[in-house]
């Protein structure tokens, strides 16, 4: 497993100022490819590191039988389970407040998927997962809100998944 972690930077080229920082991005990206050659059960090493991230890959596939949810398969756009080989899982994306609704996260999710950019990539993120700065939880409204936002962006390629107040999404970002 890999960590990605970094922070969501602004230059404003016209004020010539220090760049501001204005939102974080952390993600997990698995090779299930290889776990699966060497026989994990990687539903462990999910788990022990977050409840999002068993979560996430429950999403996607059944522990217990040990194969990946056909019909989320499908809804990604791969043709056959054998053709996933990475897990991507945006497990946090927070952008300050007063620039919400600016597309920085539209844009700092486009920069995510240049760099981890392989093939056999399915992704998944959660559209407003816990604040954490903010004492309460969202609203479903919030949710589904943040969550169509995403899925209309054409670059990015999320289809809704699940119960609409989970707000998770999913995403084919191999290459060709």
């Amino acid at each position: 497993m890999q960590k990605i972690k970094g922070e969501i930077g602004f230059f404003d080229e016209e004020a010539d100022r220090e760049i501001q920082i204005i939102g974080r991005l952390k993600a997990h990206l698995f090779h299930i490819g290889g776990m699966l050659d060497e026989n994990w059960h990687f539903f462990d090493l999910y788990d022990c590191h977050s409840r999002h991230l068993a979560d996430s890959l429950d999403l996607i596939y059944k522990p217990e039988v040990g194969e990946f949810r056909a019909g989320v398969i499908k809804k990604a756009g791969f043709d056959v389970e054998e053709m996933i080989e990475w897990h991507l899982n945006i497990t946090r994306l927070d952008i300050e407040p007063s620039y919400r609704g600016e597309r920085c996260g539209v844009r700092a999710m486009k920069l995510l998927r240049q760099f981890v950019a392989r093939t056999g990539l399915i992704v998944t993120a959660k559209a407003y997962p816990e604040p954490r700065d903010e004492p309460r939880a969202p609203s479903p409204a919030e949710v589904k809100k943040l969550r169509t936002y995403y899925a209309s962006e054409p670059s990015l390629g999320f289809k809704p998944v699940g119960r609409v107040s989970d707000g998770w999404l999913l995403a084919n970002w191999s290459t060709p």
